[in-house]
Order: structure tokens, then sequence, then C-alpha cells
């Protein structure tokens, strides 16, 4: 068998099995081959364990406003699904963790085994692995998604969240990752109203940076000046992200979505 990019050309055989799915979507300006999410679905892979077929999600993951690239994403994974439907994982970092919750809210078809997030903007408070008297639990790591009440969701107690945060850090990497463990207090509000900005607005003009920051002033109570100083702050960390955000480890997820195979009928 030998999978398809969404621009029709042809990549590597990944798998010879045909019951099991797994699709894995990338962060932005992301590779469809490399990255945490990519590592879990290789080594299920016939490059690995075998035990299931591995499908990249190919989206527009450079676009400004990042939500081009969510709904490309979401678009191209629906189409990916209809192809090849059937009981599945799903693995993803960053911007595709939005892309999966987003299609994980409307997936009635019971077809979900298992999933690894890492990094997820969207990751609901209280939601992190590996937990409870699971090998290797740590405590929890604190936060929620930057995305918000507006975005963040508690998805299925199979998909597993993997974090770097204050509280902990399930493979003990250094960092904090504001992405996916922003504060839930008055300083996380203020950065999830310049991640929404980036999200939904930002094409990459400084102009647009100035309507954003007036905002701010008038809301804070700051000066203009200031304002500016934390949006422009802000931007550059959205768009360079961070460490915590960008050495994630995929054992975990891989071991546990291989141990998920070993019990699937």
């Amino acid at each position: 068998m030998r999978t398809y990019l969404g621009c029709g050309t042809e990549s590597f055989k990944v798998s010879t099995l045909e019951s099991l799915n797994t699709f894995s979507i990338n962060g932005f300006q992301g590779n469809l081959w490399l990255g945490p999410q990519a590592e879990v679905a290789k080594h299920l892979s016939n490059q690995g364990t075998n035990q299931a077929t591995w499908w990249p999600v190919g989206y527009n993951s450079s676009s400004f406003p990042l939500s081009i690239g969510v709904a490309a994403g979401l678009a191209e994974l629906r189409r990916l699904r209809q192809l090849h439907p059937g009981p599945y994982f799903i693995t993803a970092y960053s911007e595709g963790a939005c892309i999966a919750t987003e299609y994980l809210k409307t997936d009635t078809s019971g077809d979900l085994r298992g999933g690894a997030f890492y990094g997820n903007p969207y990751r609901a408070a209280g939601q992190w692995n590996p937990s409870g008297t699971a090998i290797g639990a740590v405590r929890d790591p604190g936060g929620a998604g930057i995305g918000g009440p507006a975005h963040n969701w508690r998805t299925p107690d199979s998909i597993h969240h993997y974090c770097h945060g204050p509280g902990s850090s399930y493979d003990g990497m250094p960092g904090i990752d504001e992405y996916t463990c922003a504060s839930t207090g008055e300083d996380g509000d203020i950065a999830r109203i310049f991640y929404n900005f980036v999200f939904n607005n930002w094409t990459g003009a400084f102009e647009e940076i100035l309507v954003i920051a007036e905002d701010l002033a008038k809301s804070a109570g700051c000066t203009l000046f200031a304002a500016i100083e934390a949006a422009v702050e802000w931007i550059r960390f959205f768009g360079g992200q961070c460490q915590g955000h960008t050495n994630y480890t995929s054992y975990a997820g891989a071991t546990y979505l291989s141990n998920v195979a070993n019990t699937l009928p």
C-alpha cells in the first residue's frame, strides 16, 4: 500500500495493514514526516511495529492568520477519513492538535481508538498524561490551552495529552509550554488575547499590531507605548514559539498507542 498526499505526490510505503489507520498532523510551519506526532505514527507503521497504516495529513501550515491552516487541515483530515474509514488513531502536535480537536468535536463514527497530542493549544484544564495510576504518572502540569474557553475542549480519555508545564514535565524536558499550559489567571487572559488575534486576524502587517495594542491600552488602562511593547513581545513569542513547545519526545505516546493496538481485536 502507498499513501498519497493532498497535493497528489506519492510517498513511500508505510504499512501493509488495512484494519487500523493512524492520521498524523504536524504543527505550524511543520513537516509531514517530522515531529513527535510523525515519530509516533512511524513507530506504529511497518517501519516500526507494523500495527497501523500511516496517513500524514498535508495542509497549508504556514498561513496567516493561523485559522486558514486549521480550516485547510480540517478539510484534508475529513477527506482522508472518508477515503480510509474504520478504526483509527490520531497523533498531533501544536497547530495540528487544534485541527485534531476540531475534528473530534464532530466525529460520531465511534471509530476512534486512541491518540497522542503534544503541545495542544486547545487542551482542557485537568487533562494530561500519564496520570492517575499509569506507569510514569506525573502530577497536573498546570494551566490550560492558550485557546481559552472558546476553543479548549475535553477530548475522549483515549486521547493522551503530553505537556511541559510548571507543575510537571512528563519526559523531564526543560521549559514551560505556554501554548498548552497557559495560566488560567489574568496573565493568561492577556496571553489569550494575543493568541486569538494571531489566530484569527494577523496577516503579518505591523499596523495590525497597533489596532490590538490600542484595544489593550483601553481595556488594561496602560499607555499605548506599553501596549505596543506587550503586543510585539507576545506576537514574537507565538511566532518564534518557545523551548518548552519544541522539545517534545515521542516515546510515551508511541508506547501508549502500541499497547492499545495490542488489545484490539
